[in-house]
């Protein structure tokens, strides 16, 4: 045997010898962190936003007011709602404190989004309805279990006009309630 066979047979053709990792002396090789592609990360800001956004308006808040109880501008919080900035973890916990509801609700509107995980696209859930609950301190414990019992109840209702007819009673008594109140101020 020649010593040219003899070498490729012991180390095999030169293009299929495993490369080394190129490092410098000193410096532990770190593995890669995989990132999320930018695309999910902009549907994950913007759904963030449009959910900051429903929920400002639900509390009767403008964009001035709630930028004033965050500390940030009127602009940063056009930003945030549009998804063009990422919003800190800490300015979103604040904004749930504001805003009556948990952190959670904030990210509740990403359900079914594209880049959720792979093991969410097998089970098919509900969508989420995030309401803020503004319980006055002087009202009774079971305000909020009522208030749910209220919604799946209209939520059985399959008949549109006859929700209809319900949002229509619920409008009046409400409607009752408020002059009530203010004719014993």
């Amino acid at each position: 045997m020649s010593r040219r066979q003899d070498q490729s047979r012991d180390d095999g053709p030169p293009n299929n010898r495993p490369k080394a990792p190129a490092t410098r002396p000193g410096k532990p090789i770190r593995p890669r962190i995989r990132r999320a592609p930018e695309d999910t990360a902009k549907l994950i800001e913007a759904g963030l936003g449009t959910t900051l956004k429903q929920l400002r308006l639900s509390q009767g808040l403008n964009q001035t007011e709630l930028g004033r109880r965050l500390g940030v501008s009127l602009q940063q919080i056009q930003k945030y709602e549009s998804g063009r900035d990422r919003m800190a973890a800490s300015t979103a916990y604040r904004a749930a404190e504001i805003l009556g509801v948990e952190v959670g609700a904030l990210y509740a509107g990403l359900r079914g989004r594209p880049g959720r995980s792979r093991g969410a696209a097998k089970t098919k859930k509900n969508p989420i309805l995030v309401v803020p609950l503004t319980v006055s301190p002087r009202a009774a414990p079971a305000r909020e279990g009522e208030l749910i019992d209220l919604i799946r109840s209209y939520q059985a209702i399959a008949n549109a006009p006859d929700r209809t007819l319900v949002r229509k009673l619920l409008k009046r008594l409400s409607a009752a309630s408020t002059r009530t109140k203010a004719a014993a101020r």
